[in-house]
């Protein structure tokens, strides 16, 4: 996700969330200084087709999703990386093995209006979210957060992040 701490302070340590489980982590993120976070969260899935639609499993009965753009505005204000899909998209079909930037980009057209990107290799998508006057109060005015969930099937040990670049117009690159 692309977070705006909101004055609420940020984790210094390590221990904050004693568990490795997908739920165990939502409740930790759901819980102080993480629910007063305002921004968006990226779903990404890299190696999957870009004709990727979002469908629900028979057996599981939850909703498989590619690729999407996520935003903690009103329905669920208190999770940081909020299951509030603006949009779904299919994903970039980045190949194994080989290194593959990846871009995220939250950029503010007005008060009322933003921007959301997210790049791949040469795959890339875009949506462009209007608020409405009680969801401009939850649109972050920075951006000085950036928090991963992933699920680690293939035992990486790390997550190399480029350098941050802030440009013209409140745009943030990572």
């Amino acid at each position: 996700g692309l977070l705006d701490s909101n004055g609420a302070g940020q984790v210094s340590a390590a221990g904050w969330a004693d568990t490795t489980s997908y739920s165990g982590v939502d409740k930790a993120l759901s819980s102080k200084p993480f629910s007063e976070y305002l921004g968006y969260s990226f779903r990404i899935s890299p190696h999957v087709s870009k004709r990727a639609e979002r469908y629900i499993p028979t057996k599981s009965g939850s909703t498989a999703v590619p690729c999407s753009f996520n935003w903690n505005g009103l329905k669920y204000p208190n999770t940081a990386l909020s299951k509030e899909r603006l949009a779904t998209n299919g994903c970039f079909e980045a190949p194994t093995g080989k290194w593959t930037d990846l871009r995220l980009e939250v950029k503010r057209e007005s008060s009322s209006e933003a921007v959301l990107t997210m790049a791949m290799g040469k795959v890339s998508y875009t949506h462009r979210q209007r608020l409405s006057r009680e969801e401009e109060k939850r649109f972050p005015s920075k951006i000085d957060t950036v928090l991963i969930e992933y699920p680690n099937g293939r035992h990486f040990e790390y997550i190399k992040l480029g350098p941050v670049q802030s440009v013209a117009n409140s745009t943030m690159y990572v």
